[in-house]
Parts: C-alpha cells; structure tokens; sequence
C-alpha cells in the first residue's frame, strides 16, 4: 500500500532522479561528441573541431583557437578525448555554450520534441511518485484507536 511505496523515500528518490539526470547528461555529451568526430576513432582532432565550429559560426583568428584547442586538450595528446570534451563542455565558456546550442540545434526540430516530451512524462512521473510519499494514517488511527473517540463524534 501507501506505506510500502513511501519506504523509498525522498532521498532514495533524489539519488535516482539524480542518477537518470547525470545518465541523460553523459548521452547527450556522447551524442555531441560523436557528432563532431566525423571520422569516428573516439576523439577529435584539430580540423574536426575547426569544422564544428565554423559550422557553428565560432570565429576564431589562429591564436585564438590555438588558445581553444589548449584549453580542450588538457593532455596535451594533439587530439580531445571524450573526456576532455566532456570537462572542457561543462565548464560552459562562451564558445562550449555557442558549440552546444549549435549542435542541439542541429539535432534538428524533432529531436528537441522528444527532449520536451520525455521531460514532460517526466515531470508526470514525479508529480505520480509525490502520492506514494504521502503518508496515509488512517490505518494506523484504525489500529490505535481510543474509547470513547467516536462518542466524542457523535456529541459534537
């Protein structure tokens, strides 16, 4: 009953709504990633990132995306790792901010539908899952209860 479904709680909550949002976060980087490593080897190199972002309408003399690149490319390997994509994108620059919006952008009309839809049955999801938490007493009124409670009833 509501009891039963209220044993998981808000925290056991938080920590799986937290986890599918963390989960959804590192898809969309992968997907974001995989869009922009053309040839598809697992990272990218200079002139995939160069096309992105002249795509992008991200315009850079060289020293400034010599500076770009760096910043990317913590290890300084040449190319940018998933990883290195990941960090650098969630630092939110300017150019990580103009980058993302350009590639979701790109994902096209009906990939921003399905992102609305499944964050609104989400949404849904949680406001169902708020009734579960709710703490129903009347059982518990039922087994305690007192003498004389219902003639206190009735006289009022």
């Amino acid at each position: 009953g509501k009891l039963a479904a209220g044993k998981l709680g808000l925290p056991a909550l938080r920590h799986s709504l937290t986890t599918a949002l963390q989960d959804s976060a590192e898809d969309a980087l992968q997907d974001m990633f995989n869009k922009v490593d053309k040839n598809g080897n697992g990272k990218l190199e200079r002139e995939e990132i160069k096309a992105v972002f002249e795509a992008a309408g991200i315009k850079h003399n060289k020293k400034q995306f010599q500076k770009v690149l760096k910043e990317m490319d913590t290890d300084g390997n040449g190319d940018v790792s998933l990883e290195e994509f990941s960090s650098w994108m969630s630092a939110e620059s300017t150019n990580a901010v103009a980058l993302r919006k350009h590639l979701v952008v790109e994902a096209g009309e009906m990939g921003q539908a399905e992102v609305a839809e499944a964050e609104a049955a989400t949404e849904e999801d949680l406001l169902k899952g708020v009734d579960k938490l709710a703490f129903d007493a009347r059982p518990l009124l039922d087994l305690v209860k007192c003498p004389g409670a219902d003639a206190a009833k009735t006289r009022a």
